[in-house]
């Protein structure tokens, strides 16, 4: 049975939301709810995540229940936006 594994010398997560980026996306969008800003550009060259990587982890925990209905995350040419969503949803425009 030894030839059907290998030593594995990556990080384990007890959770699937228990990554670095995970965390680092929940504190991101917490900090701009918590500001109250109606839009925000994400300075991708500052974080540890490369930016097709970043927007996908803010675009998943855009969709939990925490930030639903409040955060919209948006890709514009190289940047990543965050936008403020209105009542019922809408973009906060």
């Amino acid at each position: 049975m030894d030839r059907f594994l290998h030593v594995y010398e990556g990080p384990e997560y007890t959770t699937r939301n228990g990554t670095d980026l995970s965390e680092f996306c929940n504190r991101l969008l917490s900090s701009f709810v918590k500001y109250d800003a109606q839009r925000a550009s994400v300075k991708v060259a500052d974080t540890p995540f490369g930016f097709d990587e970043l927007y996908r982890g803010l675009w998943n925990a855009c969709c939990n229940k925490k930030f639903s209905g409040r955060v919209r995350v948006h890709k514009q040419g190289q940047m990543i936006l965050l936008v403020k969503k209105g009542r019922g949803g809408r973009d906060g425009r």
